[in-house]
């Protein structure tokens, strides 16, 4: 009797231990990525908030690979900013006004026709663990 009680609690406390906690599991979420006019533009479609600290796009261009955070740049979300349904983030490659308020700019080092792939990844806030959430290839 000892003995079953002994491994009975082993397996429960392997499985509590195992378990992620909340603030270690990507929002469930929506998005919706599209060129729109010499930009990339990421739109929140739905579902829960994300934290915009949490949230990092890595695009593939012709011959390289870059990752833009959205709380990076002047005219990025702030790293505490909660993005919710239809708020959007871009990555800019134009001279005049970006389709969004918000987005990084990469007018000075690429073109959106140099844009091959781009991959929108979840980071914790409190680890290593990352989980992609969508691709988008042009």
């Amino acid at each position: 009797m000892v003995a079953i009680t002994v491994l009975l609690a082993a397996v429960v406390g392997t499985f509590v231990m195992n378990m992620d906690m909340p603030e270690n599991q990507p929002p469930s979420t929506s998005w919706d990525i599209s060129a729109q006019s010499d930009a990339v533009v990421i739109e929140h479609d739905g579902g829960e908030a994300a934290d915009a600290g949490t949230l990092v796009a890595l695009v593939s261009y012709t011959g390289s690979e870059e990752r833009y955070a959205f709380a990076d740049g002047s005219s990025a979300y702030g790293s505490t900013s909660s993005i919710s349904a239809t708020d959007s983030w871009a990555i800019y490659f134009g001279s005049g006004s970006p389709p969004v308020s918000n987005y990084f700019d990469a007018s000075s080092s690429h073109s959106l026709s140099d844009v091959e792939a781009v991959k929108l990844i979840w980071k914790s806030p409190t680890s290593s663990q990352t989980q992609p959430l969508t691709t988008w290839e042009p």
